[in-house]
């Protein structure tokens, strides 16, 4: 989900809420490019399938780090991103990190036709050739993986893919959508898409969910349907390249597809038009150790929830708990969290606001001083002994009315340094003894309940 809303109707308009718009993308410049705007077309008017078709970005090029004759799939899952491919040459599964450099891969033997993340649980999963959905083994990643369902797709040559909050299943043939129940692997749902492209093998198999459109892909062409009856919703292009009819995907709020030859990924910043995570306000405050955060949003869409991070004024972000979000809402939610028992200091905070599909943005900072709370204090005066002044420091933990005398030996006061109301704080007072004689004399500081003596000496 995105932080912008664009209104694509005579010119193209924006909002920037206070997350950043592109802060969860990958830092990689390789094949960026400046703003392309796509053309818009559709069977009616006016309809929007929003930024999807009306704008994108081209984020990134990578290799094809799968090694597979045909690449096929990518997903992400919050930290790395894993690529798929089959054909003839088949079985590697390729870890990349979140700016597309190769980790490392391993032969799973699996001729792969999708795989994808699910935030349920955490798991990335896959499509093979034939109809049996396969869980990978990515933590740790031994090149391993569990068959989950077996027979349940519709061809060998489907393609399938999840939805954004990871609890359907989808597949495609040839025109022929299917959605599954995750849990159950039961079928759902069946319709037609109404496909404005031939269905020419395998152009009629590809497929991705973007969170509330079914896409495929023919020629350079992208085209948006319903995920509940297959209706046609609109179509754009992807000017500058020619993509394979074998290879696209949507996670990470992106669209993947590969070009014609198979050796490049393209990378496309793109939205489709869902409500976004808005947020509206976000303040922090320190009251005895503890850091106070809240925050509102106007409106939401899968959304996960809230990383919570903290960072001191010399140090890294590091996360310090996480905040259910409501999913998909377009009322107003407060949320609220208490950073207890921080020590004394600088601090930032921001938020990482995570998608159920593992894509994420941060908000902005917002920065707190925290205080060790204060406590009735009175300290040794110094220099002590001392000729003919001295410095005394106090601490008043509350508001009140302050008083601190000296007294000599028999009781007699000699000085009032303080007599009134103070606020709480941390206090000096000098007291200047050449008008006293050498000896030894008591200071005494009350507040309230508060009652505390200690001894000077006076040498002269």
């Amino acid at each position: 989900m995105k932080n912008i809303v664009y209104f694509f109707v005579s010119a193209l308009l924006f909002i920037q809420p206070l997350f950043s718009q592109n802060s969860h993308k990958p830092n990689s410049t390789e094949g960026k490019t400046p703003d392309i705007f796509i053309n818009f077309v559709s069977n009616e008017s006016p309809v929007n399938a929003g930024n999807l078709l009306a704008t994108g970005i081209l984020e990134a090029t990578f290799s094809n780090f799968a090694g597979n004759s045909v690449p096929m799939s990518i997903a992400f899952d919050g930290t790395y991103y894993w690529v798929v491919g089959g054909g003839f040459s088949t079985g590697l599964v390729a870890q990349l990190d979140v700016n597309y450099n190769l980790i490392t891969t391993q032969d799973v033997g699996i001729d792969f036709r999708a795989v994808f993340f699910n935030p349920i649980d955490g798991e990335v999963y896959a499509k093979n050739y034939g109809l049996d959905l396969l869980r990978l083994h990515t933590n740790p990643f031994d090149g391993g993986y569990d068959v989950i369902f077996t027979g349940i797709f519709q061809d060998f040559q489907s393609k399938a893919c999840v939805s954004a909050d990871g609890s359907i299943l989808f597949d495609h043939i040839n025109g022929t959508a299917r959605s599954y129940d995750f849990n159950t692997g039961s079928v759902i749902n069946t319709f037609t898409l109404d496909l404005q492209h031939d269905l020419n093998w395998p152009r009629g198999n590809l497929l991705a969910h973007t969170g509330t459109y079914l896409l495929t892909v023919a020629g350079d062409m992208v085209y948006a349907y319903s995920d509940v009856d297959g209706s046609f919703i609109a179509s754009c292009n992807l000017p500058g390249m020619v993509p394979t009819e074998w290879s696209m995907c949507y996670t990470n709020g992106m669209f993947f597809i590969a070009d014609d030859v198979g050796t490049t990924w393209y990378a496309w910043t793109i939205d489709d038009g869902i409500v976004p995570v808005e947020l509206v306000s976000f303040t922090a405050t320190a009251d005895n150790g503890n850091v106070q955060l809240s925050w509102a949003t106007a409106t939401e869409m899968n959304n996960q929830g809230f990383e919570v991070q903290r960072k001191s004024s010399n140090g890294e972000y590091e996360n310090v708990a996480f905040v259910d979000g409501y999913g998909t809402t377009t009322e107003t939610q407060v949320y609220s969290f208490v950073d207890r028992e921080v020590p004394e200091g600088v601090y930032s905070y921001r938020l990482k606001q995570i998608d159920y599909d593992g894509s994420f943005e941060y908000s902005n900072e917002v920065t707190v001083e925290v205080i060790t709370p204060l406590e009735f204090t009175l300290e040794q005066n110094y220099p002590n002994p001392f000729n003919p002044s001295t410095v005394i420091d106090y601490s008043v933990a509350q508001d009140g009315f302050v008083s601190l005398e000296v007294y000599n030996l028999l009781g007699e006061t000699v000085a009032t340094l303080v007599n009134g109301i103070q606020k709480a704080g941390k206090y000096q007072v000098t007291f200047d003894a050449s008008e006293l004689t050498s000896g030894i004399y008591i200071y005494n500081l009350k507040s309230g309940s508060f009652n505390s003596v200690k001894k000077m000496i006076l040498m002269k």
